[in-house]
């Protein structure tokens, strides 16, 4: 056997593989996805939240380039939430600010560790995709033409207990589908 272990290095080189995601990360969609491909994207990013967080885990650095997609000719197609590195358990009592400031939580900007929590990704979710959309006031009025303006304003809450209280609620809160097209680009709403 060639491990790390076996060639004397002990727990000094850690490693950890990840299978590819050929499609790239979602960094490379910003403005160019259809509202069907956002929620999509969105829902799978929050059913793997609400597996992590469950176990007692926030990740504290969800953004468009840890959201990676695995095509079809990968073997495990779908979306992988990516870059644990400064996952943090819940309820710790000491944290450091850290993570991407553009997804950053009000709460874990400020260093709060009592307040961080699955809002704190719940937040960087609604970060990424008001991101995707076309970034800030044109990404926000996107998602308000297709009726998901009440669920993107739910998960940007300053303070999180006004947010979902867990990533299973925001993945089911109803988004009205009045003004859907599954084909249309958001950029040209």
């Amino acid at each position: 056997r060639d491990s790390v272990a076996s060639r004397g290095l002990g727990d000094v080189y850690k490693r950890q593989a990840m299978e590819l995601a050929s499609g790239k990360s979602l960094a490379m969609r910003v403005g160019t996805c259809t509202w069907a491909q956002l929620r999509a994207w969105m829902c799978a990013t929050l059913e793997a939240l609400a597996y992590v967080h469950a176990r007692g885990i926030v990740h504290r650095d969800i953004k468009p380039e840890n959201l990676l997609i695995c095509s079809e000719s990968d073997p495990r197609p779908g979306l992988k939430v990516a870059d644990f590195g400064i996952a943090w358990p819940m309820g710790h009592t000491r944290a450091r600010i850290i993570g991407t400031p553009e997804f950053w939580a009000p709460e874990q900007a400020a260093g709060d560790a009592r307040r961080m929590g699955a809002g704190t990704d719940l937040f960087a979710v609604g970060r990424t995709a008001l991101y995707l959309a076309g970034k800030e006031d044109l990404g926000r009025a996107r998602l308000e033409s297709v009726g998901a303006g009440a669920w993107l304003e739910r998960l940007l809450e300053p303070d999180p207990r006004d947010r979902h209280r867990c990533a299973a609620d925001a993945l089911h809160e109803p988004v009205s589908y009045t003004h859907l097209r599954a084909h249309e680009t958001l950029r040209y709403l």
